[in-house]
């Protein structure tokens, strides 16, 4: 669905991606990594402009809303294995991935995280 309203023309935003994290919607999102080259990493708001309720990175916007969403870690797996960094930290207020985990006691996202970390360590 995604790529048809692209083929047609549809707006794509800044935040194309982290709308897609924020929805665990993987397909849309790997169409963006591989076919669109979007950054895993990309933050949502320029540089120059750090805007309110703005969470940054698309992992930080997938953990923001997992609270919500049947299956919690799936998005977020998925985008430490396509090398999101949990410790990126937004422009609004200061936060990580491992900040709104916290906040939203998602205490599973949290220990998933540690151990992405702990196995990127080990590679290093």
């Amino acid at each position: 669905m995604f790529k048809l309203l692209q083929a047609r023309g549809a707006p794509m935003g800044l935040r194309t991606l982290h709308w897609a994290a924020a929805r665990a919607s993987i397909e849309t999102v790997t169409y963006l990594l591989d076919e669109m080259g979007i950054s895993v990493n990309a933050l949502d708001t320029p540089v120059d402009q750090p805007l309110p309720e703005y969470y940054g990175t698309p992992l930080n916007y997938a953990v923001r809303t997992m609270a919500t969403l049947e299956d919690g870690t799936a998005m977020v797996e998925f985008l430490l294995q396509r090398g999101a960094d949990p410790t990126t930290r937004n422009r609004w207020d200061d936060r990580d991935a491992f900040d709104y985990a916290k906040m939203d006691g998602r205490h599973d996202l949290v220990q998933l995280m540690t151990a992405w970390q702990r196995e990127r360590k080990g590679e290093d």
